[in-house]
């Protein structure tokens, strides 16, 4: 960093660092701030920005972190940004997979979370997570009488592979569910099989998630 630009940079870092040690920035302004730092490769704000990403994240702000980090993953701070979201989410699934604002993430995103083998969070969570996401998704969905209507079945379907419906209990495969309308009677009735014979259905086709 050259001399002349140490004048300007220091009332950021200022507003930044604050007074307050535990003063933490908006997700929006910090994520701003560290992808022009990156842009422009000015490496000390961009190092204090990292910092400050650990101290930011929580459940009140880890899915709108991820939902604005998706338009500057040019940027390597980004990336940083992302595998620290993740590794939280990692960590708190239950709780972050249950937040209204999981539904304001990315369709590839939401994927990557529960396709992670990493991810701590019950099949239940992880069924329902998805199932409000895509729910969320289809009443933002413009009408379009052109068109046949989609269905709430059609928006889950990327998803069901990353489910482990045979660790569901049969009472909820059953009830919630198959009640929902958003999952093949198949996929039901082999969890439900699976459960009561193991030795009757390929595991294989289960899930792209399965693990004993």
């Amino acid at each position: 960093m050259s001399e002349k630009s140490t004048p300007y940079l220091k009332p950021i870092l200022s507003t930044l660092v604050g007074p307050q040690e535990n003063q933490v920035p908006e997700p929006r302004t910090l994520l701003g701030l560290m992808n022009a730092a990156d842009h422009y490769d000015v490496e000390e704000l961009k190092q204090v920005c990292i910092n400050f990403v650990g101290r930011s994240i929580s459940t009140d702000t880890v899915c709108h972190m991820l939902s604005n980090a998706d338009s500057y993953i040019q940027y390597k701070s980004t990336k940083v940004l992302i595998q620290k979201a993740m590794d939280f989410i990692d960590k708190n699934g239950d709780e972050v997979l249950s937040l209204p604002s999981f539904s304001i993430l990315p369709k590839h995103v939401v994927q990557l979370i529960i396709s992670r083998e990493s991810l701590t969070v019950t099949e239940v969570n992880k069924f329902l997570a998805v199932y409000n996401w895509s729910k969320t998704q289809l009443e933002r969905e413009p009408a379009d009488p052109s068109n046949k209507p989609m269905q709430l079945a059609d928006v889950i379907s990327d998803f069901l592979d990353y489910i482990q419906f045979h660790k569901l209990p049969i009472p909820y495969l059953m009830n919630e569910v198959r009640q929902s309308d958003a999952v093949p009677d198949s996929i039901i009735m082999m969890a439900v099989a699976y459960q009561m014979d193991p030795a009757s259905i390929d595991v294989s086709e289960l899930s792209r998630s399965y693990s004993h």
